[in-house]
């Protein structure tokens, strides 16, 4: 599989080509390392660690040989270039300005470092068989870690606690990590989108905001459910809300086909709550890519213009209402892009539910 991504790669980039970022390394290899880089040639395949994990990187990527850095990685790539008697490399755009002129530094004079366009990104959109099906189970299992923590809601508890309850949860399950610091909102609170956990108690007839997702085998999950704990004396209104978004979500994801523009997705599901009246209230974009990152391509917005949805990408449909001061709905879920429209693949229900 990732002897197949580096032939990809070898097919489109100007080689040799240096790869940094880390996310794009673990793509084309499996190696999880927080430092590293990997140089792709025309017959070969080098992965530059330094000594904390040489052992594991030499025992586990069988697609490129583990290179040993001593000191400072720019110096050390540049010699191993010279001594193979590579007077040119590439280098993606993707470095920051300071790394990228610290390693031109270390490879002059004798190595010209020219910056290219990311060439690997294109690739990591469209997931293949084995992705999809890594992130199908890492989604059930997060699900399936959401579900049994909804057994300990109870009233009286904070946002807090019932964070840290569904992050143990999903680690019990198997998981790595979060895909990100998990989301938890009580009533009002639920009209801040990306609101941080608090120490904020629950009561009777609150609105319960919960945005999660489980990282596992390097990929990554992401959704939101929006549930009521208990009728409260606005339930007739926000149970209109609930259902205005639920009809947006239902619109977002039968455009998500392939080919569609972003653009067009996006606003098939802006349609509809601008009918309702609550455009307003949906500021953020209707969803992104998800997979080795949390976000990533492609865009599923406004912001995403003319790009074309491509079959195969796994893409978050997560349209919201939030009104300062009542309260706010998100639903979200993880579909795959398909000729005929999104295919979820969430196993928990969207409908509105009230504990």
């Amino acid at each position: 599989m990732h002897n197949e991504r580096i032939e990809k790669v070898r097919g489109v980039c100007e080689l040799p080509l240096l790869v940094t970022d880390h996310h794009h390394i673990f793509y084309l290899t499996g190696f999880s390392g927080s430092a590293g880089r990997l140089l792709i040639t025309r017959d070969g395949a080098f992965l530059f660690v330094d000594a904390r994990y040489y052992e594991h990187a030499a025992a586990t990527v069988p697609s490129a040989k583990a290179v040993l850095i001593s000191g400072d990685y720019d110096v050390g790539i540049a010699r191993f270039l010279s001594g193979n008697g590579v007077g040119k490399v590439s280098l993606d755009n993707g470095v920051s300005i300071r790394s990228g002129e610290s390693f031109t530094e270390a490879c002059t004079p004798g190595i010209a470092v020219a910056f290219v366009d990311d060439c690997i990104k294109q690739f990591r959109e469209v997931k293949d068989n084995a992705e999809r099906a890594l992130i199908k189970e890492n989604l059930l299992l997060a699900e399936t870690a959401f579900t049994r923590t909804l057994a300990f809601v109870k009233e009286d508890m904070t946002e807090k606690e019932l964070a840290a309850e569904l992050d143990y949860r999903m680690r019990s399950e198997g998981g790595d990590a979060s895909s990100f610091e998990t989301i938890v909102l009580f009533g009002v609170r639920t009209s801040m989108p990306h609101g941080v956990p608090s120490d904020a108690r629950l009561t009777r007839g609150d609105m319960v905001l919960i945005d999660f997702g489980m990282r596992r085998n390097g990929y990554c999950t992401d959704t939101t459910r929006t549930f009521f704990f208990g009728k409260g004396r606005s339930y007739a209104k926000l149970a209109k809300l609930y259902d205005a978004v639920r009809e947006a979500q239902e619109a977002g994801i039968a455009a998500a086909a392939t080919n569609a523009r972003a653009a067009d997705v996006d606003a098939a599901a802006r349609s509809v709550l601008a009918a309702h009246k609550l455009g307003a209230y949906f500021g953020h974009g209707l969803g992104h890519g998800v997979g080795v990152e949390i976000h990533e391509a492609p865009t599923v917005s406004e912001r995403g213009g003319i790009a074309a949805l491509k079959g195969g990408s796994v893409v978050t449909i997560e349209p919201g209402v939030y009104i300062p001061g009542t309260g706010g709905i998100r639903i979200e879920n993880m579909v795959i892009v398909t000729k005929n429209g999104g295919a979820s693949i969430n196993t928990t229900p969207a409908d509105r539910i009230v504990l």
